[in-house]
Parts: C-alpha cells; structure tokens; sequence
C-alpha cells in the first residue's frame, strides 16, 4: 500500500544526517583488494591464527546477514513513524546486509568456505549458536526503550573482540592482513555510527516518555531500565569473553592476548553506556588495544548529529575512544 511509504516528515533532522552521513562515507566490498591477503591466511598463519580467523568470519556472516540488518528494517522502523527515522534506518539496514556481509563474503569465497555448511555451521557450536539466541532475545525486548538500548549496545561491543583481533595484524609489527584491515576499519566506523544512532534515539524516546510521566514516576521508570541495560551489558561482556575463548583454543597468538581483548570489550561496554546517558559498569586500568585500534579509522569529517546545525568537526577515534567531540546535548 502506497500511503504505508509516504509517512509524514517530522521536526527532528539528526535522523536524516545520520542517514546522509552514512552515505556520504559509502564504500563497496570491490574497493578492498583482500585478494591480496589470502596467502597470509592460507600459508604463513600458524594453525591457531587460521582457526581464530575463520572463527571471526563466521562471527561476521552470521551478524551482518541477520541481527544488523533485521532489526534496523524490523524493529526500529516500527517504533517511529517519522519518514526521517526510516530512512536512517534504511540506510543503516543497506550498509550491514549490501556492504558489510558481502565484503566479509568475498573473503570466505577467496578462502574456499563460501559454502551452506559453512553459514549454518554456527547450528552444531554451542558457544556460536547461544550468540545468535542471546542476541535475539535482548534486541526482541517487549520493552522498546530496552530494547533500543540493548540493540545499540550490540552495535557497539559485540564483534569487537573480533575487530581488534584482525586489527592486530597490521598495528603489532606483523604487517599481515592490510587489506583486510582496511575493510574492518570501514566497518568499524559505519558500526560506530550505528551503536550512536541507536543511543540517540534511545534518548529521544526515553526524553518522549519524560513528558508522558510525572517526574518521580519518571525517575522511576528510568532507574528500571537502567537497572535491565546493565543487566544487558554484564551478559554480553561475558558471551564476548566466550567468542574470545574461542579465538585462542587452538592455542596462544604472538602480538594478542585474550586479556587484553576482555579488557578492551570492557572499555566498549563502558563507552555504549556513556553514550546511552549511564555511569560506567568495568574499571578498566589496563587497556591497551585502545592506543592502537582506533587509528585509521581517523581522518573522517563528519557533520555534528546532536546539534542539528551541521557544525563541521573532526571524529577523533583513538584518544577520547568513539566519543563525539560535540557539546551539544543529545535531545533538546
């Protein structure tokens, strides 16, 4: 039915410059000669490195082609009827399933694994397929502001062990993997953009139910969904903790410890909350993957979402880690 697609335009313009912005940093698979990079995989990784690289991919397959994208064309779409809300989320939806699940494709068809057995492997691997049901099950919340919350968090800390794991390659004097490389750290900024929009909209729509509320009754509420995101938080630093497992056991990696990754996902846990409004749940004092993994993903000016004025700024990656150096606040 047409009317279903002319939804009325509302007063908020940061969903459309999360939207145009996306759009303006478009990249596609074929730009990234991972082609290149095979060898690395095929002949000069040790046995360990082989299975933790395989392991990531399936990680990827399985999120871009499901949970990313289903839920930027499902859920979100459904709690906003503004034509701006669904055409960030269209555009966010294309990225994941258009852009990011193919160029991870093209390297499990370079590896020879682009097969059926290999995208429902996940099926026969306990650890891989309780992922996939732990996902579904915070991001299919009943509780929307939840699971906005929860879905924001998701963009922002799962994978991430995995990132940084292929990020290592090219940042711990290997010099390994830099094609490869260079198609994470596009990824990683379109997720990041992604894990942002989805804690402005939380915002936006926790700041829609300040004005339904009285203010005591408010406070309440807010204290409960806090109180269930950090539950969420807690459960996928500890299923991430069991991906990195998995990455290590067939044996230790030089340049990477799982330690270092578990800190580093904390640090990732810690950010999404900040971004959602809340105070951080980890200590985190030793942490260094973060004065490595957020270079080269530099270098990009993007306009000022919060302001809703266009300010022209530069993201900075590496030393205030994925914070939008913006001061204007999220919901006017």
């Amino acid at each position: 039915m047409l009317e279903k697609y002319l939804l009325p335009i509302n007063e908020r313009q940061e969903p459309i410059e999360f939207a145009d912005q996306q759009l303006k940093v478009f990249w596609l698979p074929d730009e990234i000669k991972v082609e290149k990079d095979i060898q690395d995989v095929l002949v000069n990784f040790t046995p360990a490195e082989k299975h933790a690289v395989i392991t990531t991919l399936k990680l990827f397959s399985i999120y871009e082609t499901h949970a990313g994208s289903e839920y930027w064309g499902g859920r979100f779409k459904n709690m906003f009827n503004g034509a701006e809300f669904h055409r960030m989320a269209s555009v966010f939806s294309m990225f994941e399933l258009a852009v990011h699940a193919p160029f991870y494709n093209k390297i499990n068809q370079l590896l020879h694994i682009d097969t059926p057995e290999f995208y429902t492997s996940y099926l026969n691997d306990p650890v891989l397929n309780q992922r996939v049901e732990h996902i579904g099950e915070i991001i299919d919340h009943p509780d929307d502001l939840i699971s906005l919350a929860a879905f924001s968090m998701v963009e922002g800390v799962i994978l991430y062990s995995s990132f940084a794991f292929l990020k290592h390659y090219q940042s711990q004097g290997k010099n390994k993997l830099m094609n490869i490389v260079r198609g994470i750290n596009f990824s990683v900024r379109d997720e990041n953009m992604h894990s942002t929009g989805g804690a402005w909209a939380f915002k936006y729509k926790l700041e829609q139910l300040k004005q339904e509320l009285s203010p005591e009754a408010f406070e309440l509420h807010k204290l409960a969904i806090e109180a269930q995101v950090r539950l969420v938080a807690q459960k996928l630093y500890e299923h991430e903790c069991q991906i990195i497992a998995k990455l290590f056991e067939q044996g230790e990696i030089k340049g990477i410890t799982a330690h270092q990754l578990e800190n580093f996902v904390q640090s990732r846990v810690n950010e999404c909350l900040k971004q959602l409004g809340f105070a951080k749940e980890y200590d985190v004092q030793y942490n260094p993957i973060s004065s490595w993994f957020y270079k080269g993903i530099n270098d990009y000016t993007f306009n000022d979402f919060f302001s809703g004025m266009g300010n022209q700024y530069h993201r900075s990656w590496d030393s205030a880690d994925f914070v939008w150096k913006s001061n204007a606040e999220v919901v006017e």
